[in-house]
């Protein structure tokens, strides 16, 4: 069974692919995802079965932070 994905949720391909923002399901249980390739936005759509959660960014901490 697919996994509960909501608009916001940040996804993968489990065959791999950059992160992706999920920007809204639809009741068939297809998804639209929007990413960025360099400075170019990109978007999908895939079936709910074929995504992952994607796995957390580790922060960025800002040279003034330190």
């Amino acid at each position: 069974m697919a996994q509960a994905f909501k608009a916001g949720d940040n996804v993968q391909l489990k065959s791999g692919s950059p992160r992706m923002t999920l920007t809204s399901v639809d009741d068939r249980g297809y998804v639209r995802t929007t990413w960025f390739a360099g400075a170019e936005k990109e978007h999908g759509h895939f079936h709910l079965d074929a995504l992952i959660s994607a796995p957390a960014e580790p922060a960025v901490i800002a040279a003034t932070d330190r």
